[in-house]
């Protein structure tokens, strides 16, 4: 009998940058003041790194109903970004 662990593929993230464009704009939230921070305060840097932390980092799954009403469970173990002109996260596919 197999592990569970020797069935699972390593999570893969496509279209993922290093360094995109959105880390070189600056915070400009007054981090004592939350009033004056995101998402009170239009602050592009922290729209983006909130964006990137809702990434999934691992597995999971997706069930499906067919028209017949039959569920399908699929586990999902890759992604691909979709970004923005800034390379900022707009979205993702699997």
């Amino acid at each position: 009998m197999k592990n569970k662990t020797e069935n699972k593929k390593e999570f893969k993230i496509n279209n993922s940058k290093k360094e995109p464009l959105w880390y070189k704009i600056k915070c400009i939230c007054n981090k004592k003041n939350p009033n004056e921070s995101y998402p009170f305060r239009s602050c592009m840097n922290c729209k983006y790194q909130q964006a990137e932390n809702s990434l999934p980092k691992s597995n999971f799954n997706q069930v499906s109903i067919d028209k017949k009403g039959k569920e399908t469970l699929r586990i999902i173990n890759e992604i691909t970004i979709v970004r923005g002109s800034h390379d900022d996260i707009i979205g993702w596919t699997f």
